[in-house]
């Protein structure tokens, strides 16, 4: 965070010098990297802005009682819903405002500070909280079924499909759907429908087997009521011969 701030403020000072005016400028050693990344956003154009959205709202992990805190991502998460190279250049940029780190094939935020300081990240994340748990969920579950070899087993279906299908429909924009996360979906629904079309199939032979029970049943009355009727006629025969 000192690095940031003093790199920020000789950007702002006059050449050969560094003044407590830029320093102020840049926001200062918490609010510097924050200052940063809202110039980077406010000088992007509207896609731009857009893409920016969806990969810092990839780059946070959500807390459950504890603070949001930086998360580690592939290069390809953070291309959900943009294209590919486009995403691919945006966090070249990021890198070299140092917003993002990127080691190993992994891209995380360069410091917590920005979700702590900086207000529109955190008015995303207010605004997107439920939805980003319904992406993370799916995510987490698009990642088990691929390590278990696409295992229809660990598809979704009922309600947890519903509200990733409801999400996906609705607020699927804000960060994007990643090719594993939509190829999961995908599969997830079609399973679903598959099982719904056994289920018809299996209510309508039962039907029909319900009806041929019915008959046979029906069939079975009728002989025995023939065979009762029979035996008493033989017996009322019986006794007029006697």
């Amino acid at each position: 965070l000192v690095s940031h701030a003093m790199l920020e403020t000789w950007r702002r000072s006059p050449p050969g010098r560094l003044t407590l005016t830029a320093y102020q400028q840049s926001g200062g050693v918490p609010h510097a990297i924050a200052s940063t990344a809202e110039h980077l956003y406010e000088d992007g154009d509207d896609a731009e802005r857009q893409m920016l959205r969806r990969i810092f709202l990839r780059l946070v992990a959500l807390g459950d009682g504890t603070p949001d805190a930086r998360r580690r991502v592939a290069p390809d998460e953070l291309a959900a819903g943009s294209d590919p190279d486009a995403a691919a250049a945006l966090v070249d940029k990021l890198a070299e405002a140092r917003l993002v780190t990127a080691d190993d094939g992994v891209i995380q935020l360069a410091h917590e500070a920005l979700i702590r300081f900086w207000p529109r990240l955190a008015g995303w994340l207010g605004e997107s909280r439920e939805d980003l748990r319904v992406q993370r969920r799916l995510a987490d579950a698009a990642a088990e079924w691929s390590r278990l070899g696409r295992d229809p087993a660990a598809l979704y279906r009922g309600t947890p499909l519903a509200a990733a299908r409801t999400w996906a429909e609705h607020d699927g924009g804000l960060t994007g759907l990643t090719h594993a996360e939509r190829e999961f979906l995908k599969a997830s629904e079609a399973a679903q429908d598959a099982g719904h079309a056994a289920a018809i199939r299996t209510a309508r032979r039962l039907r029909r087997l319900a009806v041929a029970l019915l008959a046979l049943l029906t069939a079975a009355s009728v002989t025995a009521g023939v065979a009762v009727w029979q035996r008493q006629t033989a017996l009322d025969a019986e006794r007029a011969a006697v």
